[in-house]
Formats: C-alpha cells, structure tokens, sequence
C-alpha cells in the first residue's frame, strides 16, 4: 500500500502513524497535527497553528507550526532534526543530536 505523499487535513492531525512513518509528510491546515508517529524518520510535519510534528523519536526530520504549536515533538530524542514555530517552542526533544530549533518569539 502506498502512502500519499502529503495529506492535508484542517483541524485534525494530516497524517498519522502507530509505529513507523518513513519518507512522510502531513499538513494540518488548521490547528491539528501535522503528522503523528511513534517513529519518524525522514519526515515533515507543518501545521497552521498546531505541532508540526510529534513523535517519539525522530531521525532526519523537519517540523513547522504557524501559531502557537511546537514545530517539533520529539519525547525521547531526535537527531538531525529541524523544528520552527512563529510563536512556541521550535524543538522540543528529551534528547538533542544535531539539531535545530527555531522560535519566532521564544528561545527555540
């Protein structure tokens, strides 16, 4: 089966996976997520004022919210990672590796 490219969803989470997204993105054009794995690997995540991306532990991986979302979720680590939000926290990880985060409006 083959996943589309990007799915975009207004007000609910754009693409969502229970273990393992590769190679995915999702968008929200609302205030949902904009994609939601337990695993992420070379994903993107953009949201219009939700998180852009939460996931467990992600590798590779670029994050967005427009508004007051995260940019980039990672609860137990990311590594070479990007996250940016206009108005929250543009990376969060419980741990960090080559990564970057960006905050229009607070410490990224």
């Amino acid at each position: 089966m083959q996943i589309p490219a990007t799915v975009a969803v207004p007000n609910m989470v754009g693409l969502t996976a229970s273990q393992t997204a590769t190679g995915c993105s999702g968008v929200s054009t609302g205030s949902g997520v904009g994609l939601s794995a337990f695993t992420a690997e070379n994903c993107y995540g953009q949201s219009s004022s939700g998180d852009g991306l939460d996931t467990t532990v992600a590798n590779n991986c670029y994050g967005q919210s427009g508004g007051s979302g995260t940019g980039l979720n990672a609860v137990k680590s990311a590594t070479g990672c990007t996250g940016i939000s206009d108005s929250y926290i543009g990376l969060y990880a419980g741990i960090a590796n080559d990564c970057t985060g960006v905050s229009r409006t607070l410490r990224g």
